[in-house]
């Protein structure tokens, strides 16, 4: 998983996780609205998992469902990955 994490930051940055952990910690209903949104899709993914590294994991009390969970295929922690723009997944309808 670690590995999956440092491709995504050299392919894509850190810009994805700057914006996603801003707007966790400073959330707005419109963010918020989108990332409930996009959590129905990845709750039912494959790549929906436990975050394996502790360190990384993160307590969603907004979106539950996403606490402690990151994306198995790129690596990123899902309660910041759904509350950025700047990389979509290709599974999210918006």
């Amino acid at each position: 998983m670690l590995s999956s994490k440092i491709k995504t930051l050299l392919s894509d940055g850190l810009d994805p996780y700057i914006e996603g952990k801003h707007n966790f910690d400073n959330p707005d209903t419109k963010t918020e609205e989108l990332a409930k949104e996009r959590a129905k899709t990845c709750t039912g993914c494959r790549y929906f998992k436990v975050e394996p590294i502790p360190m990384f994991r993160v307590v969603d009390e907004r979106i539950p469902e996403l606490s402690n969970m990151s994306c198995g295929l790129c690596g990123c922690i899902e309660s910041y990955k759904l509350r950025q723009s700047i990389k979509k997944c290709s599974k999210w309808e918006r």
